[in-house]
């Protein structure tokens, strides 16, 4: 996650992220994720950085990429996130994109995963 946030076009703020390890294909998916949602948010709104939290939660990985800054829209937010679902979804997980107000779009994945 480090190397993401170094090479990002916006800066990224890495909350949490886990200490243990997941499955391979948890991992490469929340790398995924953070990857492409980070440079998403970047592309389609007006975001001065990006908060990145990572939750072991129960059975779950939880992902969080919220962007902070004016934000965009949701239709082209949704319409650029379609990979990310399906990787998601190959996992039996879901993505959801939030809008808080005042708080930008949050893209999150809940990927199962081995407690």
């Amino acid at each position: 996650m480090e190397a993401l946030a170094e090479r990002s076009s916006i800066p990224i703020q890495i909350v949490a992220v886990p200490e243990e390890r997941f499955p391979g294909p948890v991992e490469a998916a929340a790398y995924f994720l953070v990857s492409e949602a980070t440079g998403n948010i970047a592309a389609l709104t007006a975001a001065n950085n990006a908060i990145v939290e990572v939750k072991h939660e129960g059975d779950r990985l939880l992902v969080d990429v919220t962007e902070v800054g004016a934000g965009g829209s949701d239709a082209d937010v949704e319409a650029r996130v379609t990979d990310l679902a399906d990787r998601v979804g190959a996992l039996n997980g879901r993505l959801l994109i939030e809008r808080s107000p005042g708080q930008g779009i949050t893209i999150r994945a809940e990927i199962p995963c081995e407690s």
